[in-house]
C-alpha cells in the first residue's frame, strides 16, 4: 500500500537522498620524483652523483635506499674513481699478457662482485682509514682468508701455525726432526696456483737446508720432503723462495739459486744457478705462461762504479718438462754507452748517475713495476720494466717522497707498494698513479730485520716487539 502524498502547503522532513547520488571527490594523482620515474631513469640520475651524495640519498627512504644500492651503479663509481684495475679477491685479469706478482687473495672472477663493498676498501686504502691490532712477533705471510706464522727462534718443535678468523688454528709439524733438535723456520712460500686448483700448499724451509710441503686443506698433512745430501749454499739457509706447482725456486743467502721439481711423494733437484753480477736484497717473481713453460724474474742490486748501487732484473724462461732454464737475460737501470751520445741521450746518463744509491735498503718487483729504496736520502725509486722489446728496459718513472726516517722494508704486488720506515711509519703507494697516503698508528718499532707483507685488505708489519695488522675492510 503506497502512502498518502502530503497536502499542499505542508510542510515536512526534507526528502532523503539516494547514495549513488552523492558525489564522490576525485582521486588525487600525487606527483613527486618516486611515483613520476621510472626505477631505470632514477638510476641514470644517481650515476652523476658522488660516492658521498649517493650515500646521502641512501637514507632517504626506503626506495632512494633500494636503488642507491645498484650494483652496476656502483660499478661505475668505481671504474671512474680508481680505473678498470680491480686488485685482490674476485678481481679481474689483465686483459694483456703480463704476468704480474698478484696479491695474496687474488683468484679468477667466477662470483658477482660487490662493487659497492670493493669501493669502500679502495677509499680505505687511499686515504689509510684501517683499524689497528697488535700481535705477537713472528715470521708471517698471507695466503687469502689464512695467516701463517712461525717462531722466530730456534725450537725443539718448529710448527707453523694456521689462523683463519672462521675457524681454530691449524698446525703444521715436518716429522724429519728427531725430538730435542733446535731448529728455526727460515723461510716459507705458499703455491701460487692455489687461485686455479684450490688447494692451499705451502712450503716450510728449516736452517738446516731440509724443507717440506704441506695441504692446508687436508687438515695439514706434510706431502714431500727434501733433506740435502750435504750441506751447501745452495741449501743453507733459504731466504726466499717462489712455488707454482709442481715447480720451485729457491734463493739462498749466498745468492745461488736452485730449481726443484716436486711430484707426488718426491722432491727432485734439478738445477743449480749462481751469478757473479747480482747481489742481495732480491726479490721473487715466478709465473707460468703457458702450460709447457715458467717465467722468473728476480731483482737485485747491480753495482755502479765505483762504490754505489742500482737495480736490475734478471728474466729466466724455463721449461716445465725439464725444470731447467731454456734462455735467460738482464736488463739493468744503468748502462753506460761506450759511444759518442747525443744531447739527450747524454742528459738520460747524467740523471741516472744522479740516482745512484750508496746503500741499497730494499728491491721488489710485481713484474711491471720495479722499485729500490736506499738509506741515502729515505726515498723510492719506480722503474717500469718492459719486457716485449728486445733486450728489454728498465724506465724510470718517478721518485717516492715521504718518509721522514730510515726505511726498513717494502713490499709490491699488483701494482701497489707499502713501505715501513725504522720508526714504524707506514706509507702506502699506487704505482701506476703515483700518489702516497701515510698510515697511522706507530706502536712496533721496527729495526733491521723487520718487513711489512700485505694483501688486497691488511698490513702485517713484523718487528722486533711484534706484528701490526692493519685492515682495510672496515
Amino acid at each position: 500500500m503506497s502512502k498518502r502524498p502530503l497536502s499542499p502547503g505542508a510542510s515536512g522532513p526534507p526528502l532523503k537522498r539516494l547514495h549513488h547520488e552523492v558525489a564522490r571527490p576525485e582521486p588525487r594523482l600525487i606527483l613527486n620524483f618516486d611515483s613520476s620515474l621510472y626505477d631505470e631513469l632514477v638510476v641514470h640520475i644517481f650515476s652523476y652523483l658522488t660516492a658521498v651524495e649517493l650515500c646521502t640519498v641512501h637514507t632517504c627512504n626506503r626506495h632512494w635506499a633500494r636503488l642507491a644500492q645498484d650494483n652496476q651503479l656502483w660499478k661505475a663509481l668505481f671504474i671512474r674513481e680508481f680505473g678498470t684495475r680491480l686488485r685482490g679477491k674476485g678481481a679481474n685479469p689483465p686483459q694483456h699478457d703480463r704476468h704480474t706478482k698478484p696479491l695474496p687473495t687474488r683468484a679468477p672472477q667466477h662470483k658477482e662482485v660487490d662493487w659497492k663493498w670493493m669501493y669502500r676498501i679502495s677509499s680505505n686504502w687511499r686515504t689509510g682509514k684501517h683499524d689497528l691490532d697488535l700481535l705477537l712477533p713472528a715470521p708471517t705471510i698471507l695466503a687469502g682468508d689464512l695467516t701463517f706464522t712461525a717462531p722466530s727462534q730456534l725450537s725443539r718443535e718448529p710448527k707453523v701455525q694456521v689462523h683463519k678468523r672462521s675457524r681454530e688454528s691449524l698446525s703444521l709439524r715436518s716429522r724429519i726432526f728427531p725430538s730435542g733438535a733446535n731448529v728455526m723456520i727460515t723461510c716459507m712460500a705458499i703455491d701460487q696456483s692455489s687461485a686455479v686448483t684450490n688447494q692451499t700448499r705451502v712450503v716450510v724451509f728449516y736452517s738446516t737446508g731440509a724443507f717440506s710441503t704441506f695441504s692446508v686443506a687436508t687438515s695439514g698433512t706434510e706431502l714431500e720432503v727434501y733433506i740435502p745430501p750435504t750441506p751447501g749454499e745452495r741449501t743453507s739457509p733459504i731466504q726466499q723462495a717462489a712455488y707454482h706447482h709442481p715447480f720451485l725456486v729457491t734463493l739462498s743467502a749466498t745468492s745461488t739459486l736452485s730449481l726443484y721439481d716436486i711430484i707426488p711423494g718426491k722432491i727432485k733437484h734439478r738445477q743449480t744457478l749462481s751469478s757473479f753480477s747480482s747481489y742481495p736484497p732480491n726479490s721473487l717473481v715466478l709465473s707460468s705462461p703457458s702450460q709447457n713453460s715458467f717465467r722468473l724474474l728476480l731483482s737485485y742490486s747491480t753495482p755502479v762504479y765505483p762504490a754505489h748501487w742500482s737495480v736490475g732484473m734478471v728474466e729466466l724462461m724455463i721449461s716445465a718438462t725439464s725444470s731447467t732454464v731454456s734462455s735467460s737475460r738482464n736488463i739493468r737501470a744503468f748502462e753506460l754507452p761506450f759511444t759518442w751520445l747525443s744531447g739527450e741521450s747524454m742528459q738520460a746518463s747524467v740523471d741516472q748517475w744522479n740516482r745512484k744509491l750508496r746503500h741499497v735498503v730494499a728491491t721488489d718487483t710485481d713484474g711491471k713495476w720495479v722499485v729500490i729504496a736506499g738509506a741515502d736520502n729515505n726515498n723510492i725509486q719506480v722503474y717500469r720494466l718492459r719486457t716485449k722489446t728486445s733486450p728489454g728496459s728498465l724506465t724510470f718513472v718517478r721518485t717516492l717522497h715521504g718518509h721522514a726516517d730510515r726505511l726498513a722494508s717494502l713490499s709490491v704486488a699488483d701494482g701497489r707498494c707499502v713501505s715501513l720506515g725504522d720508526g714504524g711509519e707506514v706509507w702506502i703507494w699506487d704505482l701506476e698513479r703515483g700518489w702516497g697516503v701515510q698510515v697511522g698508528g706507530q706502536l712496533v718499532r721496527s729495526g733491521s730485520r723487520s718487513h711489512v707483507v700485505f694483501d688486497d685488505r691488511r698490513i702485517l708489519c713484523i718487528g722486533s716487539r711484534g706484528v701490526e695488522e692493519r685492515r682495510f675492510d672496515i
